[in-house]
C-alpha cells in the first residue's frame, strides 16, 4: 500500500509519523508523570493539613488539661460538696456560692466555654452557664455517654459526640464534653468537671487551610480512644447534619488507602485523640481529567500545525519534481521545453537546472540537424537544377518552327 502512495504522500505520512509518534509518546509520559505529581502532591498537602491538625490538637488538649486542672486549688471545697445534709444551711449556701463562683471562673478562661458542670461525689449537680438554656440535673446523670466516662479510668477524658437532650431546650445539634475527674489530697473521689463545647472549637484553622479542604474535598475525622467521633470536617462544612453524624458507624482506618479513597492517620501526643484525613480519588480525578483533556487539545492542535507544515512542506518538495515529470512527458512528445520557473539551489534546483541544461542542448542539435538537412536538400534542389537547366538552353528556339 505504502509502495503505490505518490511521492507527495509519502512524503506527509513520513513527516505526520516522524513529528506525531514523538509526540504522542512525550505527551503520555508527561500526562503520566503530571497526574503522579498531582496524587503525590494531595498526599503531601494531606499529610501537611494532618500536621496542622494535630499540632491544634495538641494545642486544645493542653490548654483545657490546665483548665480543668484549675479547680484543684477548691480541692477540699469540693470534696466537702459531697457531705451531703451533715453540714449547717448557711455553709451549704456559702459552698453553692463557691461554686459558682468557681465554675464562673472556669468559663471565663476560654471565651468558647458556655457550659461548666461540677458533679459531687454524692452527685449533687452544679452548672454555671452563659446560655438562657440550663441542663436538666436528672437527664444528665442518665446519659450513657456520662456513666461511661464516670466509670471509666481515665482522669481527663473528652467524650464522643453526644446530643444535647438534656438540655431544657433540647435544641438540635451536637456537643463534645471536656472534663476531668477530681480527686482529694489524700486519692478519694471528690467529683467530676464538665465542659460542654461546640464541635466547631476543637480546630481552629486558618481561611487557606479550610480552602484547601474544600478544592480538594478532604474529609477529617477525629475520634477519642474510645473509637466515638469527636469531630467531622462534613457536618463542620455543612454537607451533612451532627445529627447524621451521631447516628453513624465508625470503623477505624489505618494508613493504607483504597482505589476510591487516600487515607492518612495520626494521632496527638498521648493518644487522646486520633486523626483519620480522607481524599476521595474522584476530586483527584477531576483535576487529572482536566490535565487529561488539556493534553488532549494541545495534541490535537499540535497534530493540525504538523499536517499544515508537513503539507507545505511536501508541496514544496514535489512541486519542482512535478514540473520536472510535465516537462519530461512533453519531450515524449517532442515538445523540448525547459521549465522556465525560478527554482531553488538545493538538490531538485540543481537537477531542474541540469534538465533544463540538456533539454536546451537537445533543442539546439535538433535545430542544427535540421538546417543541416534543410541545407543538403536546398543543396540536392540546386544541383538537380543545374542539371536540368542546361539541357534546356542548349536547344535554340525557333519562332517559326
Amino acid at each position: 500500500m505504502i509502495k503505490k502512495l505518490r511521492f507527495q504522500n509519502k512524503l506527509m505520512l513520513s513527516y505526520l509519523l516522524a513529528c506525531i509518534i514523538p509526540l504522542l509518546i512525550v505527551s503520555v509520559f508527561i500526562f503520566h508523570q503530571s497526574a503522579n505529581g498531582l496524587e503525590e502532591s494531595s498526599q503531601e498537602f494531606a499529610s501537611l493539613y494532618t500536621s496542622q491538625i494535630k499540632s491544634s490538637l495538641n494545642e486544645f488538649i493542653k490548654e483545657y488539661d490546665k483548665i480543668t486542672k484549675s479547680v484543684l486549688v477548691e480541692n477540699e471545697l469540693i470534696y466537702r460538696l459531697g457531705e451531703g445534709s451533715s453540714i449547717p444551711m448557711n455553709e451549704e449556701v456559702n459552698q453553692r456560692v463557691a461554686v459558682q463562683q468557681l465554675l464562673m471562673r472556669v468559663s471565663l478562661l476560654k471565651s468558647e466555654i458556655s457550659t461548666v458542670m461540677l458533679i459531687s461525689r454524692d452527685n449533687s449537680v452544679y452548672q454555671y452557664t452563659t446560655t438562657t438554656s440550663r441542663v436538666d440535673e436528672s437527664r444528665l446523670l442518665s446519659q450513657n455517654w456520662y456513666k461511661q466516662l464516670r466509670n471509666s479510668d481515665q482522669t481527663f477524658f473528652i467524650s464522643g459526640l453526644h446530643d444535647r437532650s438534656y438540655y431544657e431546650d433540647k435544641g438540635a445539634g451536637a456537643v463534645v464534653t471536656v472534663g476531668r475527674v477530681l480527686f482529694n489530697s489524700k486519692g478519694a473521689y471528690a467529683g467530676i468537671l464538665l465542659i460542654d463545647l461546640d464541635p466547631f472549637t476543637l480546630l481552629q484553622l486558618e481561611h487557606e487551610f479550610l480552602q484547601a479542604r474544600d478544592k480538594y474535598g478532604i474529609s477529617v475525622i477525629i475520634s477519642n480512644d474510645r473509637r466515638e467521633i469527636v469531630y467531622h470536617s462534613e457536618a463542620a462544612s455543612g454537607r451533612i447534619t451532627w445529627e447524621q453524624v451521631l447516628h453513624s458507624e465508625f470503623e477505624p482506618s489505618g494508613d493504607s488507602g483504597n482505589e476510591d479513597r487516600i487515607i492518612l492517620s495520626e494521632h496527638t501526643t498521648q493518644g487522646e485523640l486520633f486523626i483519620k484525613t480522607e481524599i476521595p480519588r474522584a476530586k483527584l480525578l477531576q483535576k487529572i481529567n482536566q490535565i487529561k483533556g488539556l493534553t488532549m487539545i494541545v495534541i490535537m492542535t499540535s497534530c493540525l500545525i504538523i499536517f499544515l507544515i508537513s503539507l507545505w512542506l511536501s508541496y514544496t518538495i514535489t512541486r519542482p519534481i512535478k514540473a520536472l515529470r510535465r516537462s519530461m512527458k512533453q519531450a515524449e512528445v517532442g515538445q523540448y521545453l525547459p521549465i522556465e520557473k525560478e527554482q531553488t539551489s538545493d538538490e531538485i534546483g540543481s537537477l531542474v537546472y541540469s534538465y533544463n541544461k540538456m533539454i536546451i542542448t537537445i533543442r539546439t542539435l535538433i535545430e542544427e540537424v535540421y538546417l543541416a538537412e534543410i541545407k543538403q536538400r536546398q543543396a540536392k534542389f540546386l544541383a538537380l537544377q543545374h542539371q536540368i537547366n542546361p539541357i534546356c538552353y542548349t536547344i535554340p528556339w525557333n519562332p517559326f518552327g
